[in-house]
């Protein structure tokens, strides 16, 4: 289980990496208080098979060799991110990522109704101070059903391609209150 502590945000360096929670961002602004999770001491080696998703308040025996999306994407450490979503809470998922990865590009393509709009994406990474997102959304040539897809693609800094396909939307309800599954997989970069 996490602690979470409030501190100033001179303590930073001494305290670790930030952490926020639901629908706010990252703070690079050093004057503020800041909200700070207990970081994990290793990433887990990931490998190619089928994960369940931490839920949140489970004693630990429920949560037995099960990732947050906050441990997957430590353990991944992208240089690049591709996310293709039915809903996404941004400022949740911009703060899951480790703050050395925080800028790296990301694209979010998302479903041309219902879901979660391209517009709302763009405010919300407004309000983050977060440039480098490009949003596009997923074309339906028919009249019937919608982008549900759940799949999102990362480069690594250990120049290895990893693709997610899981059962979660990109909601913290989804990720930590729901039991939910994902796919890993993971190959090296072919030049």
């Amino acid at each position: 289980m996490k602690r979470t502590w409030n501190i100033d945000s001179s303590q930073l360096k001494e305290v670790g990496e930030t952490g926020t929670e639901s629908s706010s961002c990252v703070s690079t602004d050093h004057s503020s208080t800041t909200k700070i999770h207990k970081r994990e001491p290793n990433p887990p080696n990931l490998s190619n098979r089928l994960y369940f998703t931490k839920i949140s308040g489970h004693p630990h025996r429920f949560n037995t060799n099960a990732l947050s999306l906050r441990e997957l994407l430590e353990a991944i450490s992208p240089v690049a991110s591709i996310h293709f979503n039915f809903m996404v809470d941004f400022p949740w998922l911009f703060a899951q990522y480790p703050r050395r990865c925080s800028m790296s590009p990301m694209t979010i393509i998302v479903g041309e109704s219902n879901g979660t709009s391209q517009a709302e994406i763009r405010a919300d990474a407004k309000k983050c101070a977060f440039e480098n997102l490009s949003v596009g959304r997923a074309r339906l040539p028919i009249p019937f059903g919608t982008h549900h897809t759940k799949l999102s693609i990362f480069e690594s800094d250990s120049e290895q391609i990893h693709v997610i396909i899981s059962t979660a939307n990109l909601l913290q309800n989804d990720w930590e209150s729901k039991t939910q599954a994902f796919y890993h997989c993971k190959a090296n970069i072919v030049s």
